[in-house]
């Protein structure tokens, strides 16, 4: 054999056998997870190919392809969930420290509080 084809022939059995030929990264995952309280909201997965809905707590849609429609929604196991999303939900803050801030324009204060003393 020819020395070009050598390395022809070990780059295409290395790219064989390591799927670098066929890499896809990770899909995207949604799951929805309930609150504290126990309320769970409701959240939309669009893509191009389609969409779906993702209302049960526990609950996971993946996206493989933004061009393909996302999975319908599967249950997730709790020790899954922990799995993947624990380093971010123990980021979170104590719920007792979680405060909600609004602010008023003087616009928002001129036009709605005469009809909602409260705004503010």
């Amino acid at each position: 054999m020819r020395p070009w084809r050598n390395i022809l022939f070990v780059w295409v059995f290395f790219c064989f056998f390591t799927g670098c030929a066929a890499h896809r990264a990770k899909p995207d995952l949604f799951v929805l997870l309930p609150e504290s309280d126990g309320k769970t909201g409701v959240i939309t997965v669009t893509t191009q190919g389609g969409s779906q809905v993702l209302d049960k707590p526990g609950y996971a849609i993946e996206v493989e392809d933004p061009h393909k429609p996302p999975t319908a929604p599967e249950p997730m196991e709790e020790k899954e969930i922990k799995d993947i999303f624990d380093p971010a939900l123990s980021a979170l803050p104590d719920p007792a420290n979680r405060f909600i801030s609004s602010f008023c324009t003087l616009s928002m204060i001129q036009q709605h509080l005469p009809m909602n003393p409260r705004l503010c």
